[in-house]
C-alpha cells in the first residue's frame, strides 16, 4: 500500500515538473527543480516514516513502592502534604509491603501470581490517588 502510494506521488511529481518546466525561463527553472526535488523528498520521508506506537514505562511493584514513597517524602518537604497524611500514605505502603511479603511465602515458589500482582497494583493505585488527592486539596487551599 506504502509502495503504491510511493510510486503515485513520485509519478505525479514528474508530471508536475514536465508541464510546469514549459512556462518557465532558464533561469527559473533550476530553481523551480530544487524545490520540486526537495518536496519530492520531505513527501517520501513522510510516506516511509511509521508511527510508532508509544508505550509506557513498565513498572515494578518494588519500584512503584519506592516512588510512591519518594513522592510522599517530597510532598511533606514540599508543605504539599501534612505529617498526618504523609504518616497514613506511608502507613498504607507499610501495609501493601507486609500484604505483598505474605503472598510470596505462601506461594511455593516464592513469586507472587497475576492476580496477586494486579491486586496489589490496585492497591498502590488506591495510595497514588491519594497522595494526588491531598496535594490538589492543598493547592485548593491556597487559592482560597
Amino acid at each position: 500500500m506504502e509502495i503504491f502510494a510511493y510510486e503515485c506521488m513520485l509519478a505525479a511529481c514528474r508530471a508536475m515538473i514536465r508541464v510546469r518546466l514549459e512556462k518557465f525561463p532558464l533561469i527559473l527553472r533550476s530553481e523551480y527543480m530544487k524545490f520540486a526535488v526537495l518536496t519530492t523528498v520531505a513527501l517520501s520521508l513522510c510516506l516511509c516514516a511509521h508511527p510508532v506506537a508509544a508505550k509506557g514505562k513498565v513498572w515494578t511493584i518494588e519500584a512503584r513502592q519506592l516512588q510512591l514513597m519518594a513522592d510522599i517524602n517530597e510532598g511533606q518537604k514540599g508543605k504539599q502534604l501534612t505529617k498526618k497524611q504523609s504518616d497514613r500514605l506511608r502507613s498504607d505502603l507499610a501495609d501493601i509491603a507486609r500484604k505483598k511479603k505474605k503472598m510470596k511465602n505462601k506461594s511455593t515458589d516464592g513469586k507472587i501470581t497475576e492476580d496477586q500482582k494486579l491486586e496489589l497494583e490496585k492497591d498502590l493505585n488506591e495510595v497514588s490517588v491519594a497522595i494526588q488527592k491531598y496535594k490538589l486539596e492543598k493547592r485548593a487551599e491556597k487559592k482560597d
